[in-house]
């Protein structure tokens, strides 16, 4: 192997190992990888039971990859994904318009038929436990590698071994993310449990807001790439653990199902303080960001809001920006108490709020990431 391609690799490793968040990894490492072999495409999927879930995809030849967001297929020999799955081997097909008559498994056009591409060569890799069970996580699947002339070839065999480390350093990182999320579902699943209201759907679009309004306002501020990626990691674990402080209010606040009393609302505004409390030692960058969402995300623009009557820009950015998701999601979702509005009144409703409850410039920045708002409500729904 050339010592250019042997570099190439290792950066690639190195880049990958760092990163602390699912999304980056599938965007990072599908990038990465059709690099390495000039692919044109490329997907990911998680192993869900007995199925793989399409999570992740990039096509150059689409300007949209939405209507694969659904596809889900049985792990068996039958179709070129579930084989990969199913034997947890690499599979390369150099044409999938002349497997052999006695391969076990074929091409599934459903896929091109949606969406109008035209799949030649294809590379599926396992995405595997490490360890001596090597349980399947899922798999990457690559379409169309390409000559420098831009014509469709098979995939090299000669990559192969380099492509097979390269993504059971995905699988270990995956793993250490999928951990992660793990511990921290199960603390806000306590959360959960507490107050109907928070739902791990709600909790999950929170984040998924939170991470959208901050890449945005990140952008126009102009905070270099690195730091953006790094703080939307931090950023979207501190945003679903905000209300974490719940757990200290009893079940006849947080259940009651009439209006509160001034003494109640009074107590359930000390979620946020008794929140706070859990990261104050704040011995990491993490633990600072989490303990001023926690303990700010109830503060208003004006100074009206609590618990210290923080306003402008002594409430910390990254609350201030979760206070925007928790609203909007609130407003668009049903409660016992009321019926979900329409996205379209609920940003109205935002936008009166600038200057008030909000900052203008962060509410500016939801309006203009509205758009990938929407399509994180989609993924996680009511």
């Amino acid at each position: 192997m050339a010592r250019d391609a042997l570099k190439d690799i290792a950066n690639i490793i190195d880049g990958i190992s760092t990163i602390q968040d699912l999304d980056l990894l599938y965007e990072y490492a599908l990038l990465k990888l059709r690099g390495f072999t000039n692919s044109t495409a490329g997907s990911i999927y998680l192993r869900e039971g007995n199925d793989l879930a399409i999570v992740y995809t990039q096509n150059e030849a689409l300007t949209t990859s939405d209507r694969l967001k659904t596809l889900r297929v049985p792990i068996n020999e039958s179709s070129l994904s579930g084989y990969v799955a199913y034997t947890k081997k690499t599979l390369n097909v150099p044409d999938v318009r002349q497997i052999p008559a006695e391969a076990p498994y074929k091409f599934n056009s459903s896929a091109d038929e949606k969406t109008g591409f035209v799949t030649v060569s294809v590379l599926g890799l396992p995405l595997k436990v490490s360890g001596n069970s090597g349980d399947l996580l899922g798999i990457v699947q690559l379409f169309n590698a390409q000559d420098e002339n831009h014509e469709i070839i098979p995939f090299s065999d000669d990559d192969l071994q380099a492509l097979e480390i390269i993504t059971a350093v995905i699988s270990i990182v995956l793993q250490r993310i999928q951990n992660l999320r793990w511990v921290l579902l199960r603390l806000t699943g306590v959360v959960q449990l507490r107050d109907p209201e928070e739902t791990g759907a709600h909790i999950s679009r929170v984040g998924g807001y939170a991470i959208e309004i901050y890449e945005n306002y990140a952008m126009k501020n102009w905070i270099p790439r690195e730091q953006i990626d790094e703080t939307k990691i931090f950023l979207h674990f501190a945003a679903m653990l905000h209300d974490i402080g719940k757990v200290s209010i009893s079940d006849s606040i947080l259940k009651k199902p009439g209006p509160l009393t001034a003494r109640e609302f009074e107590t359930i505004k000390n979620h946020t303080i008794d929140g706070a409390k859990i990261f104050e030692d704040q011995m990491t960058d993490f633990d600072k960001m989490v303990y001023r969402v926690v303990l700010e995300h109830h503060e208003s623009w004006d100074g009206t809001g609590y618990p210290h009557g923080k306003k402008g820009d002594e409430i910390s950015v990254f609350a201030q920006i979760v206070s925007i998701a928790d609203v909007f999601d609130a407003l668009v979702s049903r409660r016992v108490y009321k019926e979900s509005w329409a996205v379209d009144q609920a940003v109205e409703e935002i936008k009166a709020l600038s200057g008030k409850k909000f900052s203008p410039e962060l509410v500016d920045c939801f309006v203009d990431a509205l758009p990938f708002l929407l399509r994180v409500r989609s993924t996680y729904p009511y």
